[in-house]
């Protein structure tokens, strides 16, 4: 019998810390931010007034919200006018959640027209990664491992998900001879699981697709062939750029996979019917 159930890809729990904005504000007004994740709105901030600057803080665990690897994040940030009920826009920010995890710098504000303001904004993005200790981590790569070892016995695999495994499983390896908290390889670990997750419903079918993850898996492979390399002082950039390359190669991966389980979705409601 035929069922109208499909799984959807896996999503990741992000945290939103705190946002400050930066530049040219008038004095003795009141701002607030409205933040969306895919055009969904999860935040409309508490009004706040510009003194010194307006800085918007969400303690502890800070706030969390569910987003996928490909998700578009945007900030838009108003000033109240003197009269009542109305507003003026200062700026948006718009931008993948990717590109903004771990991400402490000063980014541009743009107009509607997509022109730069003379406002900035500062925001504490963040990821709830496992520790490489935890139940739940330990038997995510337990599966992932069983699955890579399926390959010496010819098993066949949704195309691209052998080469991500392998990714998260170079990506352990890292994380397990880097003993200092590297925040960023943290997050693109758990950016990726969501990715490999996703790929076991929409195989890889596209060949520039399959030679980027090809190439994160390669990239990952060297890191952990000279790991003694990044235990290096001085190398922490290094260990940061490779975080944000998984972070940026999930993001593109996960977004076809996206358009291909809106085919395949279709397809099987076609198949119901």
């Amino acid at each position: 019998m035929a069922t109208n159930e499909q799984p959807g890809p896996v999503p990741i729990r992000a945290r939103l810390k705190a946002i400050k904005i930066i530049g040219d504000l008038k004095e003795n007004r009141t701002y607030y931010v409205t933040i969306l994740v895919d055009d969904n709105a999860i935040v409309k901030s508490d009004k706040m007034l510009n003194t010194p600057t307006p800085r918007w803080e969400w303690p502890d665990l800070g706030h969390e919200f569910l987003c996928h690897p490909s998700s578009t994040f945007k900030i838009v940030i108003h000033r109240s006018r003197r009269v009542p009920g109305i507003r003026r826009l200062v700026g948006v920010l718009s931008s993948k959640a990717v590109e903004l995890f771990e991400n402490g710098t000063t980014i541009d504000l743009t107009a509607k027209d997509g022109a730069k303001t003379a406002s900035k904004i500062q925001i504490s993005l963040s990821v709830a990664s496992l520790s490489t200790h935890d139940e739940e981590f330990k038997r995510f790569m337990e599966s992932v491992d069983a699955n890579i070892s399926r390959l010496d016995k010819h098993v066949q695999m949704p195309a691209g998900l052998a080469t991500i495994g392998i990714a998260l499983q170079f990506t352990k390896k890292i994380l397990d001879i880097v003993t200092t908290a590297h925040p960023v390889l943290n997050a693109s670990w758990t950016v990726l699981a969501a990715v490999y997750e996703a790929v076991q419903l929409a195989e890889l079918q596209d060949d520039s697709v399959k030679d980027l993850a090809e190439q994160l898996r390669e990239t990952l492979g060297l890191a952990k062939e000279h790991t003694s390399l990044l235990l290096v002082q001085g190398t922490t950039n290094v260990i940061e750029d490779i975080g944000r390359m998984s972070l940026e190669v999930a993001s593109v991966i996960h977004e076809y996979t996206k358009s291909s389980f809106a085919r395949t979705s279709i397809l099987h409601l076609f198949y119901v019917i």
